[in-house]
């Protein structure tokens, strides 16, 4: 079914034509205008908010997930679409635990020398992991104590999304983000080759700040309980799943 999300094909196209290239680039501009849509798609994905000069994580690039322990096992190996953290390993509701509290590799390393605690999880680490140059960085996460059972531990992360490859593929986020993500690309290009910057670079960062604006008001940056599907969490937590419920 048509809809109104860019594909792929749809924005290196524009790409080719402003550069002009025409509509259907073949070879090496094929390979030229493949490579700034990836760049403009890295410069979307990863914005600095103006505001604040801080790095803006997408709340459609946050996903929720479960990690369940294994009895002496201390060390796992997190998604290979894992990026980053975004809010705390926490402990199911009905374990009644509190929050794990996050600490370097070194201070969980210093923990396991001074005592080899084998109880719950009390806190984590996140570490780098086995990178190959198939799949990239690998990441990791640590707990101390060492687990000594089954412990259901969900979390939020941000995801590396998949690079578009196929023409028809999709890009993440939506109508308004595949929007921001062509001008990110056609500012790429006319930085690239015009050596300054011009309209698209404009557009771009304002279409950018107007995107982070609408995103930051449909998280709920809450002090409270959440309730997750699999019950209430305590602490301070971001509301990013549909059937999540706020109580004061």
């Amino acid at each position: 079914m048509a809809n109104l999300k860019l594909s792929f094909e749809d924005v290196y196209t524009k790409v080719s034509e402003f550069l002009g290239l025409g509509s259907s680039p073949t070879g090496a501009d094929l390979t030229k205008v493949k490579d700034i849509t990836y760049r403009g798609l890295r410069n979307f994905l990863y914005p600095v908010n103006a505001e604040n000069g801080e790095l803006h994580h997408w709340s459609f690039l946050r996903q929720y997930n479960t990690l369940i322990t294994t009895d002496g096992q201390w060390k796992y190996v997190l998604p290979s679409d894992f990026a980053n953290v975004e809010i705390k390993f926490i402990h199911d509701s009905q374990s009644g635990y509190s929050p794990i509290t996050k600490l370097s590799a070194d201070a969980i390393m210093q923990k396991r020398v001074f005592a080899n605690l084998n109880s719950y999880p009390e806190y984590f680490a996140i570490v780098s992991g086995n990178y190959t140059k198939e799949t990239g960085q690998g990441y990791e996460v640590w707990f101390y104590g060492t687990p000594n059972g089954q412990y259901i531990i969900p979390y939020w992360y941000i995801i590396e999304p998949e690079k578009p490859v196929e023409t028809t593929d999709i890009f993440v986020g939506g109508i308004l983000a595949s929007e921001a993500i062509l001008e990110c690309a056609l500012a790429v290009a006319e930085t690239q080759e015009e050596d300054k910057p011009g309209h698209h670079v404009q557009l771009a960062e304002t279409i950018v700040q107007k995107l982070i604006k609408a995103d930051k008001s449909t998280i709920a940056d809450v002090l409270g309980k959440l309730v997750t599907p699999s019950g209430l969490v305590r602490g301070r937590f971001l509301e990013t799943i549909e059937d999540s419920v706020y109580e004061d």
